[in-house]
This record gives structure tokens, C-alpha cells and sequence, in this order.
């Protein structure tokens, strides 16, 4: 109990300092940041929309999780894990991996899989690098293509170089350790667990998604905020600002996220004062949704049986 207490200590401290962060650390980029737009606006129904947006972002991860359980293992009963204890799993650790730097949510991702799968360590870390892979290639995909859209050229070429130089790099290693790789993942891929092509195509439906929400969300955000765009630069500008967010590994994307945002609507216009208040609303709802989902789903987790544990 006492672990318990001292965890929850340090989930709240880490909630806090996200929460300090939107209302302390943006504020500072203008000191004439005005918040009053967020309870005024006249476009009250797109924050509606957003919200509702926002509720749909957390039901994709648990769908491909889903999905993956019903894969079935002769040495596990994981093909009956119900969704509401998918979602609940996901929606606990996710809250986690929002306040806690580096994926360090991603320990406890594992132990609550395991003990409410059945799932395996192996059969775990299996089906974690083939989600993340297709996160990050999507992600990577969609990013690129708003980067060279939003982006002068000018500023494109000044880290081609640099693109280059880190893409060679992972490409002579991965080359050089190609047979300590094949040793590694060989036992992951000829196990019974193995993904087919119709999940995979099912998984990546969701992940596209995924990432389409995320650009219409800023759409709604931008609109609500009567933030003069168009719909076309809203959307790619959202989905570019998330991907720097994912990338820098930091919880929610801090400080990635919002540098990227503020300064691809700076740079069309938008006073920065109007600017700071987007990532603002986005984190707020984000974090409440997080906190709702998350919460709620702890207490359900408390109430559910615990899965026996499949061998692999």
C-alpha cells in the first residue's frame, strides 16, 4: 500500500508539472498572452467537436491491441480478453506515458498486458515493435509530406544534409549488426503469435486514422479559436506538430509539440498571442480525456480477474 501511496504521489506531481507547463511555461513566450478567447469564443461547437475527437483518439490504440488478441495461442486463453479490459489496460498505461518522460509508462504497459492478457514477455515485445514500427513509418510518412508542404524550400534544404548524414549512419549500423538482428527478432518471428497480413492492414487502417483525427482536431481547435487558416494548412500543420512531438520522446510531446505549432502559425500571420493558445486548448483536453479514460479505467482494472500467463 505504501508503493501504492508513493506512486500516486509521483503520477499527481508529474500531472502537475504538465498542467504548470500550459499555463506557465507558454504564457512566458508573450507576455501579453491573453487567455479570455478560450471562454469567449463565439465558435463554442467546434470545441465540442474537438472533445469528441479527442474521446475517439483513445479508443484506436485499444482497437489494434483488439486485434492482436484475438490472435490465438495454444498456450493462452488471450483470445478472451474482452475490450473493455483492453481498454482499460491502455487508457492506465497511456495516462502514464503522457506524464512520464522517455516511454517510461512502457514498463508498467507490460506488467498490466501480461497480468490482464495472459500475454507472454516475448508475445509483448512482439507485437510492441511491430505497432511502434508502423507508428513511426505512418507517422514519419505523413510528416515528411507536411514538412515539405508547409515548409519553404530554403529551409528543407538546409537539413537534407543533415537527414542524410543520420539516415547513412542507421543504414551502415543496421547493415553491420544485420546477423546480431536476425538472431534476435528470428525466435519472435516463428512464433505461433505471429501477426497475419489481414491484422497488419486492419492495424495500419487504424494508426491512418489515428493521425487524419489528430489533423482534423487542430482544424476544430484553429475554428474555435478563429484562427484565420485554411483548412488545408490546419490540418497538415496539426499533423507536423504531433510528429515533432512524438519524436523528441518527451511526455505529450512537451515543448516539441508546441514550438512546432506556435511557430508554423507565426510564420503564416497569426499573432503569437493567438498562436500560444492552440497547444494550450489541445493539452488541456488531451490531459482531462486522459485523466477521465485512465482513471476510470484503473478502478475497473482493480474490479477484473487477472489472466493466467501464456509460455512464451
Amino acid at each position: 500500500m505504501q508503493l501504492i501511496n508513493k506512486s500516486g504521489v509521483i503520477r499527481i506531481a508529474l500531472i502537475a508539472a504538465v498542467l504548470l507547463s500550459l499555463f506557465l511555461i507558454i504564457p512566458t513566450i508573450s507576455k501579453n498572452l491573453d487567455l479570455r478567447p478560450l471562454f469567449q469564443s463565439d465558435n463554442s461547437h467546434f470545441i465540442v467537436i474537438t472533445a469528441l475527437i479527442v474521446f475517439f483518439h483513445f479508443f484506436l490504440e485499444p482497437l489494434r491491441w483488439y486485434l492482436y488478441t484475438r490472435i490465438r495461442s495454444p498456450e493462452s486463453s488471450t483470445n478472451n480478453v474482452s475490450f473493455a479490459t483492453v481498454l482499460s489496460v491502455l487508457s492506465t498505461t497511456a495516462l502514464m506515458s503522457y506524464t512520464m518522460p522517455f516511454k517510461l509508462g512502457l514498463p508498467t504497459r507490460i506488467y498490466l498486458i501480461k497480468v490482464y492478457f495472459g500475454m507472454g514477455v516475448n508475445r509483448i515485445i512482439y507485437y510492441l515493435g511491430i505497432d511502434g514500427f508502423s507508428n513511426l513509418i505512418i507517422w514519419g510518412v505523413f510528416g515528411v509530406v507536411s514538412a515539405a508542404y508547409l515548409l519553404p524550400l530554403k529551409q528543407l534544404s538546409e537539413h537534407v544534409l543533415l537527414v542524410l548524414a543520420a539516415g547513412s549512419i542507421v543504414v551502415v549500423f543496421a547493415y553491420l549488426g544485420r546477423n546480431l538482428i536476425r538472431k534476435a527478432i528470428q525466435p519472435l518471428l516463428s512464433g505461433e503469435y505471429e501477426i497475419t497480413p489481414k491484422t497488419i492492414i486492419l492495424s495500419v487502417t487504424l494508426i491512418i486514422t489515428d493521425v487524419i483525427g489528430f489533423g482534423l482536431r487542430h482544424i476544430a481547435i484553429f475554428l474555435f479559436l478563429d484562427i484565420p487558416i485554411t483548412l488545408v494548412d490546419a490540418f497538415l500543420i496539426g499533423i507536423l506538430s504531433v510528429f515533432a512531438g512524438i519524436a523528441s520522446t518527451l511526455p505529450m510531446g512537451l515543448g516539441a509539440y508546441d514550438a512546432t505549432l506556435i511557430f508554423l502559425l507565426t510564420s503564416r500571420g497569426i499573432p503569437i498571442e493567438l498562436a500560444s493558445l492552440a497547444p494550450i486548448l489541445n493539452r488541456s483536453l488531451n490531459l482531462l480525456s486522459a485523466m477521465i479514460f485512465g482513471g476510470t479505467s484503473s478502478v475497473f482494472l482493480l474490479k477484473s480477474p487477472q489472466v493466467s500467463q501464456d509460455s512464451h
